[in-house]
């Protein structure tokens, strides 16, 4: 008798330590599947963001070349919010809105509407800008850890004041719609921003084209003002 419970204690034994890996491996499953649970693009659908930049005197398209254009001593600082609506795959869908000032920082204000030779005039000092459209997102792909991201806004921009450029332009008296002054405008703003997933998924750093115009003078015909701006974006 003693001799049958030695053996069925030894078989009791064996079958513990053989079923022993497989409680191990059932039990790594959860803390494995946690790590597929890490945030990802979907996780967040709206954001707010601060930017800045300076003013050049060129037009739209010279904004993407800011190594053969001409700063103005003007310069912008804003924030605004997003909120994405409709998302499929990499794509989403959106709106934006946001505030920002502008302002000159040499002092010198004063231009020549007519030419060199024309009466002097001056744009103020600061002014302010609103600005609210739509937005498409295209969450980008990955260069190593950083991932390149793009997106598009369009709207409309309601500034106090015009700055700069387009406060030169505006004075050789354009067509004007709405006879606004170009102080409503239509709103670009053309983007690319950078994030590392696998840090700080939430926050990007963004390069943006800050542009007003008359939208091939539907509005105007004026190519108003155009700044480079770089920002920081935190999603949530």
């Amino acid at each position: 008798m003693a001799e049958l419970r030695i053996r069925l204690g030894a078989a009791a034994l064996l079958m513990t330590l053989l079923a022993a890996p497989v409680q191990a491996q059932s039990l790594s499953v959860p803390m494995d599947a946690s790590a597929d649970a890490a945030p990802t693009m979907t996780d967040w659908d709206r954001d707010v963001f601060f930017f800045g930049g300076l003013f050049h005197d060129d037009y739209f398209t010279q904004s993407f070349t800011p190594w053969a254009t001409t700063w103005e001593p003007n310069g912008f600082l804003g924030a605004g919010y997003q909120q994405f609506f409709w998302r499929w795959n990499q794509f989403s869908l959106g709106g934006e809105a946001g505030l920002g000032a502008r302002f000159n920082f040499d002092g010198n204000t004063t231009f020549y509407p007519q030419g060199p030779n024309g009466p002097a005039d001056s744009f103020p000092p600061l002014s302010g800008e609103a600005w609210a459209g739509a937005v498409a997102r295209y969450d980008g792909f990955d260069l190593g850890p950083v991932r390149v991201g793009a997106s598009f806004t369009a709207g409309v921009s309601v500034v106090t004041g015009l700055i700069g450029a387009e406060a030169v332009r505006d004075s050789t008296h354009p067509f004007d719609r709405f006879g606004t002054g170009g102080k409503f405008l239509f709103y670009l703003g053309p983007e690319l921003d950078f994030s590392m997933p696998e840090y700080n998924p939430n926050i990007e750093l963004f390069v943006r084209a800050q542009h007003r115009s008359g939208g091939f003078s539907t509005l105007m015909d004026l190519d108003g003002a155009n700044a480079d701006t770089v920002g920081l974006r935190y999603k949530f």
